[in-house]
């Protein structure tokens, strides 16, 4: 009993480091990965040993991808190939994940110390973003005392714009869902703070004029509605649209972002690493060039193929294909069933954390078209721990509404 409280401790020390530092330090934010390990392991054994593993279609897929990853990596020449399988952690801790938190949950949670998660998690997140709009307009990020790390686009606390834009469009997913079904929810929480977080956090969002993550954000919205109220789905998805094409007219920020003529240029460059990735996916159809080793042989492929834009080296900004490219057609297929049979498991869920979990998947594929999300760490954390949170009701009878 004594051994199990600790290991709890230790599962909810790992959720409130991720709750304070997700988006404000990615590397304190990464001890997780160490305090997982223990509890995660010793649930998963206890499960096994009693017969009670049951895990999910999505996360045999999952897996799958990972072992596919491993034998790529095996079974081709790739650099530093113990480094590259570390890489690999990610996922296998958005499984082990599971046993813990709904160890913890059954045993030791309460409703304050998830309330109070969710605050901090909020509240962080917001603190990173009001930083980045500092940086933004002055120049300087005060709290990273560092100079900003782009002059006309925000960043939040991350180095990259790119990180933090496709990082806030789940964030502000799950924002909206603690908005939208606040009166549902066992945990009560304060909605003009919610309300509060989501105004900060979207205006800092629309400055990292992040073209794929407006467009993953965008098109997940309505389908909160979509276990619920078919007719309510068709009509906030023809209203988005026609939101999107006013707001594309009109607004001319939003304008340039798509049409202006460096943007045109990256979008030709997105195209030819989309055209190598499938020729070495057809090339290479069983284990691909090895996992993380598309992006250091793309320019080298281009320029043997005459594909346009060789001098152009970087990995095939869309997760699918570069999967492909990287552990072949079977770690591709692998990856599509992941969003597949976590999509159909979220609508089975029949509660708020489904519905907002069939919006979260959706924005993960379309931004993932245009993004190799899956390879920016903060993200994929991100990605992987609310995996994890939308899986726990497949092993214990538990719902999130009232």
């Amino acid at each position: 009993m004594l051994k199990t409280f600790k290991l709890d401790q230790l599962t909810y020390l790992s959720v409130l480091i991720l709750a304070i530092f997700l988006f404000v330090s990615f590397s304190v934010s990464a001890l997780h990965h160490i305090l997982i390990i223990v509890p995660g392991v010793f649930y998963l054994y206890k499960n096994w040993k009693d017969n009670n593993l049951k895990l999910s279609s999505s996360s045999w897929a999952l897996l799958g991808v990972v072992v596919m990853a491993i034998l790529s990596v095996v079974f081709n020449n790739v650099p530093d190939p113990m480094r590259i399988i570390l890489k690999l952690r990610y996922f296998l801790i958005g499984i082990l994940l599971i046993f813990a938190l709904e160890a913890w949950l059954k045993e030791n949670a309460t409703v304050k110390k998830i309330k109070w998660l969710i605050y901090l998690f909020l509240i962080c997140a917001t603190v990173a973003s009001l930083s980045g709009l500092v940086a933004k307009y002055f120049g300087y990020n005060y709290l990273k005392m560092k100079p900003a790390c782009h002059a006309e686009r925000t960043c939040g606390m991350y180095g990259m714009y790119m990180t933090y834009a496709y990082g806030m469009q789940f964030f502000l997913i799950i924002n909206l869902a603690l908005i939208l079904f606040y009166k549902k929810l066992m945990v009560k929480l304060n909605l003009p703070l919610l309300i509060m977080v989501f105004l900060i956090n979207g205006v800092s969002f629309y400055l990292s004029y992040a073209r794929g993550a407006y467009v993953g954000f965008l098109v997940a919205l309505s389908f909160f509605f979509l276990r619920k109220n078919l007719k309510k789905f068709f009509i906030v998805g023809i209203g988005l649209i026609l939101f999107a094409v006013i707001v594309f007219f009109t607004v001319p920020q939003i304008k340039e972002t798509f049409t202006d003529h460096n943007r045109l240029i990256s979008n030709d460059q997105r195209t030819s690493q989309y055209k190598v990735a499938w020729r070495v996916g057809l090339e290479n159809p069983f284990l691909g060039l090895g996992y993380r080793n598309f992006e250091p042989q793309s320019r080298e492929l281009k320029t043997k193929w005459g594909i346009a834009y060789p001098e152009f080296q970087g990995h095939a900004h869309n997760n699918f294909l570069e999967h492909l490219a990287s552990t072949g057609f079977i770690g591709f297929i692998f990856l599509i069933l992941f969003h597949i049979f976590w999509f159909i498991e979220s609508y089975k869920r029949k509660d708020s954390l489904g519905d907002c979990a069939m919006a979260f998947i959706v924005a993960l594929t379309a931004s993932g078209m245009v993004q190799y999300t899956l390879g920016d760490g903060e993200n994929l954390l991100l990605i992987m721990v609310f995996y994890a949170i939308t899986q726990m009701r497949w092993r214990i009878n538990m719902k999130f509404d009232k």
